[in-house]
């Protein structure tokens, strides 16, 4: 048992020199590859191309960023149109006013007033100040129940027996 394992020691043994010498050539030979792709004009070459891609992007650089900063610029325009359209200045435009409380607040409603609260009354053109005088507010009218219309006669068809009735 002693001798098989001092014999196969043996074999590694010999066989340890020659793996070693493989890959000491093989790793010699990546080595000299990877060195070939590194000489100095290869280098100089290389960053010659990469300085070349460097001024492309740049001349690039500067029409893209102004034509983002166009179209950025043009959508806060649209916005601020929008904006401004929506605003409830451009209804007072139209002839409506907007009455606040003495607390800033919009009043929608006559229910809540009492006679002497102060409010202010918004036009298009300034605003004024406004004292209630009469605090009976009125209730809009309902409207009357409109009565159902008289079914009018429904005209009837000759038929002439060249199509038949669908319903």
């Amino acid at each position: 048992l002693l001798g098989l394992a001092s014999q196969r020691f043996d074999e590694l043994a010999d066989r340890l020199p020659r793996g070693l010498q493989n890959v000491s050539q093989q790793k010699s030979i990546q080595l000299n590859r990877l060195l070939g792709g590194l000489s100095a004009s290869r280098l100089k070459q290389m960053v010659a191309f990469r300085e070349s891609q460097l001024a492309t992007s740049g001349a690039r650089l500067a029409p893209a960023y102004d034509r983002k900063l166009a179209d950025l610029s043009n959508r806060l325009e649209a916005t601020s149109r929008m904006l401004d359209s929506l605003s409830y200045e451009r209804v007072l435009d139209r002839g409506f006013a907007l009455v606040e409380g003495a607390d800033g607040l919009p009043v929608s409603k006559s229910a809540g007033l009492v006679a002497g609260d102060q409010l202010t009354v918004r036009f298009a053109d300034g605003k004024t100040s406004v004292e209630v005088v009469d605090d009976q507010s009125t209730k809009p009218k309902q409207a009357k129940p409109q009565k159902p219309k008289k079914a009018s006669p429904k005209k009837t068809k000759i038929d002439d027996g060249r199509q038949g009735s669908l319903l």
